[in-house]
Formats: structure tokens, C-alpha cells, sequence
């Protein structure tokens, strides 16, 4: 019977029908329902800016499979379901004494979307949640609906590893995740909006904990972000978190974007608003909470990642290609509408598709509101093609147009285990047939 269900990403901007929607409570459970299906994909939270998770045939929510499997707090190491949030696991982390060494900009993803994906935050010292020095164990359901563990305790599954930690969804459905932790910590946060020249300083993210930088269309100012491990406790009150994260990065910041896109020519000085209505702050708290932000904005993005020498590069182009669109004339014409955002990584160990290919790393995040109108997809390919002359590679989350399987260079030892494991293709869906078959968008 076919389903009434839509599947629609957090952004709003893919939407599918699929033919069945199922929500297995166990393990054994989705291990039938994957063995019976012709074709399957598994949504997390749907966080994925394009249609990697979109099926027109099963479509397996997670939602139920969220339990801690296993806690060894001596071992710093947990075990638990993929469809477990971090928004749900970081306050069990902390109450045993542990904690992810980093996080992203949300905690609403499933952990195995986060896997799948190669979500990251930022920090020279670490990788993403599919780096090989943190993600220690898996366990995949395959396309017959046997379960396979791999553990980087044994040298056999080490290539295998390489494969799954991010494996886009293509390999199995990710059942359990294994996570070597760090002590639970606390970060001092400051920011402050300083003069791009000063934020481009290496010094800045080799120093810090955690550094990044939001910068503006059509603007020389930066929001600076920097978050350090400290020994002090605590001292965020609720209302100003409220005010600041909820109210003047989300009402707001919705509000007034809205407003310009009745008047777009207007965006630069709305710009230029945004960074003196940016507030300075400091405060100390949880690393979790600290780390992680409430985003209650929708908009489209596309990040790349670059050499760490090239993140320069990468700002001017995407100024320069800012400037570009706001000079068009007629239909043509689109302005750049939302803070891009910048952030530097350590290269990922033991993944065959991360974007760091094992180096240290500089992303850039273009982000636009979607108010303004249809024409960020030239946007896109238009900074994607820049982007991609200074040597960049998508986040596998976020949009890209251009197959980026060219720029691994061991795609096609990925692919050989994908098909050794999954012959008749049942965890391809229309966006990884794509990808698999070195086509385009």
C-alpha cells in the first residue's frame, strides 16, 4: 500500500513520496525489514541540505533505535544506536564524565547522519564524527540483513572501516556506533566583530581550542568566534542565553532577512547592520551546550573544503562572485543573503571519503535565505566552480552540483567494497546512483 507519508528535509528544500515508511523498534526488526526490501535509505533527522536520504521506495526512520548500548567510563568509550540525537546523548556523556572532543554548529542530527555525512565542528586538533581516532567501532546491516562488526581493535576490518565511517549511506544501514570520548570539559566563549584581515591571522586558529568566523556578504567585518578548554565553572545565565542564541540569532535575524527580500538591492547595508548588532560576548560552559547553537533560521547552504593554505583563496572568491551577482541585470540579478561561515579542521584518520583526505583543513560555508528567490542555484554553481579551481571538495551533507568522485582518490576502492557488499544496489536511491555513477547534478 502506498504511503501517506512526505519525506521533507529540515530546509524544506527536497521532499519525496515514498512508496514505505517503516519504523523498526529493533534490531531484528529492521534486520527482516531490510532483507525484504528492493530498495532502502534510513533518515536520521533529515538535516542533509540535499536529497541524499530522498527515496521513492522504503524510507526507514531511526527515531526508535536511540538507546545507549554500552558506557565504559574508565575507557572513555561508548556504544549506542544510530538513531540515538547528540542533543539526547551529550547530557548522558556529562553525567558519567565525558564528553565529544568536538561538535558541530547543531546537536539535532541522528548519530548515524552524522557519520554518514561526515559532520564536523571546528579545531585544529580534531576531525569530524567520522574520523578514525574517535570512531572506533560500527556495526552495518547488510543488503541480505546479516549484521557486520567492525572494530579498529582488529587489523582485518581496518580497509573496511576506511570504507564505512563514511560510507554515505551506500554500504548498510549503520545499526551501532562506537566512540572513543574525552573528559567532560568546560569552554570560555568570546566573540567579537573585528576587521577580516585580523581573522585571517593562522595564528588564531593554531592558538585556539576551537576558532571560527562568520563573514558577511559585501562586508570587510567578521563575526570571531573562539572557544577554549578552561578549569572554570559555569557562569552563562538563562536569560541572556535566550536573548542571544534564541531571540537575536533566530526571531530576528528571520525578521529582518524577510523584510529585505521585499527590497534585495538593500542587502549590503543590512549587512553592515548585522555587524553592529553583533554583541560581543564571554562566558564559560558546558563544552556541549557551548559548542552547539539553537537554528531555528531556515536556509540553504554549501560548504567546501580546501587546503588549509587556500581558505583566502576561497574568501575572495566568494566575495568576488557576491559582487558579481549583485551586479547582474534583470532575472539574472541575486544577492547574497546570509553569513557564510569559516572553520578549520584536522584531517580525518581511517575514511576513505572525508573531504580533509587526512590533512588539515579549512572550511567555507556560502548560506542563503531562501526568501530571496530561486536564483542561489546559479549562485551555487557559480561559487562551486571557483571553488573547485582552488582545489575544494563538498561537504556531503550540504549542496553540490559537480560529482566530486574525482577528487578522491580512492573512490574506486570505496565503490569496489560497495558493490562486494550491496551487488544488486539496494541502499542506492536516485542522488547516490548519481554519485556512483560519476554524473553530474
Amino acid at each position: 500500500m502506498a504511503s501517506p507519508e512526505v519525506f521533507r528535509n529540515w530546509s524544506r528544500l527536497v521532499q519525496v513520496k515514498p512508496q514505505e515508511v517503516s519504523r523498526p523498534q529493533s534490531l531484528a526488526e529492521l534486520q527482516s525489514l531490510v532483507k525484504k526490501s528492493r530498495k532502502v535509505r534510513v533518515l536520521g533527522t533529515g538535516h542533509s541540505f540535499n536529497a541524499c536520504v530522498a527515496t521513492p521506495d522504503t524510507l526507514i526512520h531511526s527515531d526508535a533505535l536511540n538507546r545507549v548500548l554500552h558506557l565504559d567510563a574508565a575507557k572513555k568509550q561508548v556504544k549506542v544506536e544510530a538513531g540515538i540525537k547528540l542533543k539526547d546523548l551529550n547530557p548522558v556523556l556529562w553525567q558519567n564524565g565525558l564528553a565529544f572532543p568536538s561538535l558541530g554548529d547543531i546537536a539535532e542530527q541522528a548519530m548515524g547522519g552524522l557519520v554518514s555525512t561526515g559532520t564536523h565542528g571546528t579545531g585544529l586538533q580534531w576531525g569530524s564524527f567520522s574520523d578514525g581516532q574517535i570512531l572506533i567501532g560500527m556495526e552495518l546491516v547488510l543488503a541480505d540483513g546479516s549484521l557486520l562488526e567492525l572494530r579498529a581493535d582488529r587489523p582485518e576490518d581496518a580497509t573496511f572501516l576506511e570504507a564505512a565511517r563514511l560510507g554515505l549511506g551506500c554500504l548498510g544501514v549503520i545499526y551501532s556506533l562506537t566512540y572513543q570520548l574525552d573528559d567532560a570539559h568546560h569552554l570560555e566563549f568570546c566573540s567579537r566583530v573585528v576587521p577580516q584581515e585580523e581573522a585571517a591571522d593562522p595564528a588564531l586558529y593554531k592558538t585556539h581550542d576551537h576558532f571560527e568566523y562568520f563573514t558577511f556578504p559585501f562586508q570587510d567585518q567578521v563575526l570571531m568566534l573562539t572557544r577554549d578548554r578552561t578549569t572554570r565553572t559555569a557562569d552563562k545565565g538563562k536569560l541572556g542565553a535566550w536573548f542571544n542564541d534564541v531571540f537575536m540569532e533566530n526571531f530576528l535575524l528571520a525578521t529582518v532577512l524577510r523584510l529585505t527580500s521585499l527590497w534585495p538591492s538593500k542587502i549590503a547595508s543590512v549587512m553592515g547592520l548585522m555587524t553592529h548588532l553583533a554583541s560581543e560576548e564571554h562566558y564559560v560552559g558546558r563544552a556541549y551546550e557551548v559548542m552547539a547553537s539553537i537554528r531555528r533560521v531556515r536556509f540553504f547552504e554549501m560548504e567546501y573544503a580546501f587546503p588549509l593554505d587556500q581558505i583566502n583563496a576561497a574568501l575572495a572568491a566568494y566575495h568576488d562572485v557576491n559582487r558579481f551577482y549583485a551586479q547582474k541585470q534583470g532575472a539574472e540579478r541575486y544577492y547574497a543573503s546570509f553569513p557564510g561561515e569559516v572553520r578549520f579542521l584536522g584531517g580525518d584518520k581511517g575514511s576513505m571519503l572525508s573531504p580533509t583526505l587526512g590533512q588539515p583543513t579549512s572550511y567555507l560555508a556560502a548560506q542563503v535565505f531562501p526568501s530571496f528567490g530561486p536564483g542561489f542555484e546559479r549562485y551555487f554553481r557559480t561559487l562551486e566552480e571557483e571553488f573547485r579551481k582552488i582545489k575544494g571538495r563538498p561537504h556531503w551533507g550540504k549542496l553540490f552540483y559537480r560529482n566530486p568522485m574525482d577528487v578522491y582518490p580512492r573512490f574506486e576502492e570505496w565503490n569496489r567494497i560497495r558493490q562486494s557488499w550491496d551487488p544488486g544496489g539496494k541502499f542506492l536511491n536516485p542522488f547516490a546512483e548519481t554519485l556512483v555513477q560519476g554524473r553530474n547534478f
